[in-house]
């Protein structure tokens, strides 16, 4: 007899590793500009040579933890929870920081740390079979649950595989999706659907860089368009539905001089302002 479970998504806050490659992302981007990269940028971007998997939460992504846990206290998104549910998360510093920083108190003793939730190893980007390996022992370890409800911290890299998402996660998007238990190890995913975004988290980088290496063959290209969007939140109320996946939109003109503009809150921000605060 088949079952579902109602299985919640975070990714977690900004990390030192993500600010190394948006520096490196940031560099390319330049060059392809034909500007040279500052010296700051470099220095960042280098840093990424230390292979720090496990990095910590950086002081921007302290922000966008306070702000989506705002957004899922006023939302009463934890009142949902009974006896029958679990958290888990991934192991690794930036995800238990972000389990934590999110869940109240008394939710806390409901948490497990899941070793097959760990980000993507460079080996692993390569060869693929061994994160579908993964992913089989994770839908192994749903089907002999017997939650109802779950919620998932981990990374962008392995949940877009786990879920065959074509975007990534933002930092602490909330996303959702249910699991069919169809047998003692066999798993149907419906597609995941949006249902809460900071305005404090961008795109990811990559998204960036290949909207200026499409530039020759469109002049205006939303990499998340296709994105499905139940309901959204930020620090200001939207409705069901809302359009969240481009929160900072960059005016198009040449000028370099223009502020890019939050559709969220309509205030102008300085171009070299890491992120909007309004």
């Amino acid at each position: 007899m088949s079952r579902v479970i109602e299985v919640t998504f975070i990714r977690h806050a900004e990390s030192d590793e993500n600010t190394k490659v948006q520096a490196l992302c940031d560099i390319i981007r330049q060059l392809l500009s034909f500007r040279l990269p500052t010296v700051g940028q470099l220095c960042l971007a280098l840093r990424i040579l230390e292979f720090d998997l496990d990095s910590k939460v950086t002081m921007n992504g302290k922000r966008q933890l306070a702000d989506m846990k705002s957004i899922l206290d006023n939302d009463k998104f934890w009142d949902l929870f009974d006896g029958y549910d679990r958290i888990v998360y991934s192991p690794m510093r930036r995800t238990t920081d972000t389990c934590f920083g999110l869940l109240p108190t008394q939710l806390h003793d409901r948490c497990v740390s899941l070793e097959v939730l760990r980000e993507l190893s460079p080996v692993e980007l390569v060869l693929k079979y061994l994160v579908r390996k993964r992913n089989i022992a994770f839908e192994r370890w749903l089907c002999e649950s017997t939650h109802k409800r779950i919620v998932v911290v981990g990374h962008c890299h392995y949940l877009s595989e786990l879920l065959g998402m074509k975007t990534f996660m933002r930092n602490c998007d909330v996303w959702r999706s249910s699991v069919t238990i169809t047998g003692s190890d066999a798993c149907r995913w419906t597609a995941p659907t949006l249902l809460y975004r900071t305005q404090l988290s961008p795109p990811h980088p990559i998204y960036t860089l290949m909207s200026i290496l499409s530039k020759k063959d469109s002049d205006s290209i939303d990499l998340d368009e296709d994105t499905p969007v139940a309901s959204a939140s930020s620090t200001n109320n939207r409705n069901i539905g809302d359009n969240v996946t481009d929160d900072l939109d960059d005016d198009d003109d040449d000028d370099d001089t223009s502020e890019p503009t939050c559709r969220i809150c309509h205030v102008s921000r300085p171009r070299d302002a890491l992120r909007c605060f309004s």
